[in-house]
C-alpha cells in the first residue's frame, strides 16, 4: 500500500486547520470565562459596599437610638425634678397655711397650668 503524498499533506492541514479551529475556541472560552471572572469580583465589590453603607447606617441609627434614649432620662429626670420642687413648694405653702388643697389638688393645679401654658403655646 503505497502512501499518496499529496493525501497525507491534505489530511495533515485539515489536521492542522482542526487543531488551531480548537485553539480558537478554546482561547474564546478562556475569555468569555475571564470577563465571567470580572463581572463576578466587580458584583462582590458593589455588594461590599453596600454592606459597608447599610452598616454604617446601623451604626448611626444605633447612635441616635441611643441619644434619644438619653434625652427621655434626661426629660425624665427634669419631670422628677419638677415634682420634687412642687412638693417643696407644697409642703411649705401647707406648713405656712394649713387650710391649703390637699397635695391632690395641688399637684393638679400645677398640671392643669403646665397644660394651659402649652396649649396657649401650640395655638401661636
Amino acid at each position: 500500500m503505497m502512501c499518496h503524498p499529496e493525501r497525507s499533506r491534505r489530511v495533515t492541514r485539515a489536521v492542522v486547520k482542526f487543531v488551531s479551529a480548537s485553539y480558537d475556541v478554546f482561547s474564546a472560552s478562556c475569555d468569555v470565562i475571564l470577563a465571567s471572572c470580572d463581572i463576578v469580583s466587580a458584583s462582590c465589590e458593589f455588594i461590599s459596599a453596600t454592606y459597608n453603607i447599610i452598616s454604617a447606617t446601623y451604626d448611626i441609627i444605633s447612635a441616635s437610638y441611643d441619644v434619644i434614649l438619653a434625652s427621655c432620662d434626661f426629660v425624665s429626670a427634669t419631670c422628677d425634678f419638677v415634682l420634687a420642687t412642687c412638693d417643696v413648694f407644697y409642703l411649705r405653702a401647707k406648713r405656712s397655711n394649713p387650710q391649703a388643697p390637699n397635695f391632690q389638688t395641688f399637684n393638679f393645679q400645677i398640671i392643669q397650668s403646665f397644660n394651659t401654658f402649652d396649649t396657649s403655646r401650640k395655638a401661636n
